[in-house]
């Protein structure tokens, strides 16, 4: 059976949106590897932070601010990574809603495209039955006038 044109016009779009899902999909893994590698730096941070927390026992008025700057940076460290881990959450999240709407769309149009396909198929059904119908009409017994 040969494809109407909005038939080909259809597969064709239903191909671009495959292909949107897929950048989509693609983008979200891309976001989740991002968040793992967040998530990452912030236990590396806070192992960091945790193992150099503690003052030196003995120390004079210099080492003990040189220690204090230490743990200031350190536990800079670790809020960066934090917010490191809420922006890459935040960009996995709009990636997971963006596969989505992707999906959706995709979705939709195959649904739409498979009721072409119905109704073609259905289109051709009935013709096929107009034509035996058409050739029964057409055949008369032996003998008849």
């Amino acid at each position: 059976m040969a494809k109407t044109s909005r038939e080909k016009q259809l597969d064709t779009l239903l191909r671009i949106r495959k292909i949107e899902e897929d950048l989509a999909k693609g983008e979200l893994a891309q976001a989740n590897a991002a968040t793992r590698t967040a998530y990452a730096r912030l236990e590396h941070s806070k192992a960091t932070y945790e193992r150099e927390a503690t003052p030196p026992e003995t120390c004079d008025v210099t080492g003990f601010r040189a220690h204090l700057a230490h743990m200031n940076s350190v536990a800079g460290m670790v809020r960066g990574a934090e917010r490191g881990v809420d922006t890459a959450e935040e960009e996995a999240g709009l990636a997971r809603g963006k596969v989505a709407r992707a999906r959706i769309k995709s979705q939709g149009l195959e649904r739409l495209v498979d009721k072409v396909r119905d109704a073609a198929f259905a289109e051709m059904l009935a013709a096929d039955q107009r034509t035996a119908e058409e050739s029964r009409a057409g055949v008369r017994p032996k003998g008849a006038r």
